[in-house]
């Protein structure tokens, strides 16, 4: 975890703490068969320490979790929801339920 933590510190102080921190499972494939996919668990808890460096959008991207979502950093309202179907529940570009404005590139 330290090194997801030192990664999204220096994102956050080097960068920009709205960069999107997309997390990844390791999936078993050719050449690397005899290696666990990377437990539930383990994506959560760097989850949690890019969010507690200041990074504002965390996402685990590769399974179903919550965290594949966008949530408002402000009030964690659901702005965006990726299950099944898109659902983006923006006001323009704000958050419905505080207002706070949302930098997001949308097509």
């Amino acid at each position: 975890m330290e090194l997801c933590r030192k990664l999204a510190e220096r994102i956050n102080t080097e960068l920009y703490s709205e960069i999107p921190f997309h997390i990844l499972q390791f999936h078993p494939g050719y050449g690397l068969l005899e290696l666990p996919k990377t437990p539930l668990r383990t994506l959560e808890k760097c989850a949690e320490e890019a969010r507690r460096a200041g990074l504002r959008y965390v996402y685990i991207s590769n399974v179903e979790h919550e965290l594949n979502n966008t949530y408002c950093y402000n009030c964690r309202e659901l702005l965006i929801s990726r299950r099944r179907k898109l659902k983006i529940r923006l006001i323009g570009d704000r958050c419905p339920t505080c207002g706070l404005r949302i930098n997001l590139v949308r097509e």
